[in-house]
């Protein structure tokens, strides 16, 4: 973990410092206090695998990440901040909001804004790069619009995750994993992650008969990553590979009971098997029974786990 603090810097040059330490360490900006001789700021910094964590406590100031700032010291994150202490503004396109300890702030660096705290004041910023938000989640930072979650359980976690993660120096890595989730599930909601479930299903019962349809051409048709993919269907327990077998078989299962004239080999090509005999061998350990034994005995099997 990396500390800094304005308390040893002579009080004529604190903002000048701060500033350099943010273009640094953070975003280039500029900043301005109402009493400029008495500012002082302290930051802690740690990075995890997918962001960068900055937790910074400091006298009444604002920050301006301005068109020209943007210009000429780009940068394409998505910040989600947590205010702790104090009450702050935030002064962008879409006009100006207020927020409070407790709620969580969401914005692009992309974007200006103008940034406030009018107390002393506590703040925790989770920076999520280029290959978390676009690749992963599927999110343009370009037009991530600043917006407020206020206090409830889900920002609460936020900050106690994070908070947690500054108390153990960095702490496990499954403490930074969830961290990060709990930032997309801010970022996405739920209501996206179960939309692109419905899609990624929809697509999945769209291209049964292809045999070169996997995880990697489903994640491609969604335009997300595969990984965020991956996260996707865990929180359902199920992983985007099992998810397409598992359709295949069911659809198999389907065209066996219901027209037994149609040939097990001609079952398993229309269902993306590409042979006979690897269709058999997946159906028979689904289900317990072999296509031919099943079209035969024209009964329906008991599926060994639930079909969703």
């Amino acid at each position: 973990m990396r500390t800094i603090t304005t308390d040893h810097v002579d009080a004529r040059s604190r903002i000048d410092f701060w500033e350099s330490w943010n273009q640094d360490s953070l975003v280039g900006l500029h900043c301005s206090s109402p009493l400029p001789d008495r500012f002082t700021a302290t930051s802690s910094q740690f990075e995890t695998p997918d962001a960068t964590i900055t937790r910074i406590q400091a006298s009444p100031h604002a920050i301006d990440r301005s068109h020209k700032s943007i210009s000429a010291l780009p940068k394409h994150s998505v910040f989600v901040t947590t205010l702790l202490k104090g009450t702050a503004f935030i002064f962008h396109a879409g006009g100006m909001q207020t927020f409070e300890p407790g709620d969580v702030l969401t914005y692009s660096t992309m974007q200006p804004y103008l940034l406030g705290f009018d107390h002393d004041m506590d703040l925790l910023i989770v920076d999520l790069g280029l290959d978390t938000v676009c690749d992963d989640w599927g999110i343009d930072p370009g037009a991530t619009a600043p917006s407020i979650a206020t206090a409830k359980s889900a920002t609460a976690r936020l900050a106690d995750t994070a908070l947690e993660l500054f108390r153990t120096d960095g702490g496990p890595g499954a403490q930074g994993a969830r961290l990060t989730d709990l930032c997309r599930e801010l970022l996405l909601g739920p209501n996206r992650a179960d939309e692109l479930y419905e899609r990624a299903r929809a697509l999945i019962r769209a291209n049964l008969a292809d045999a070169d349809y996997s995880a990697a051409a489903l994640a491609e048709d969604l335009h997300v990553s595969e990984r965020h993919l991956r996260r996707i269907f865990a929180d359902r327990d199920e992983s985007p590979g099992a998810s397409i077998l598992r359709h295949r078989l069911e659809a198999a299962r389907a065209r066996l009971l219901a027209d037994g004239r149609t040939t097990v080999s001609e079952v398993a090509g229309a269902s993306g098997f590409r042979s006979p005999s690897t269709f058999t061998r997946a159906f028979r350990t689904k289900f317990d029974i072999s296509p031919s034994e099943l079209r035969g005995a024209g009964q329906r099997p008991a599926p060994r786990d639930p079909i969703v």
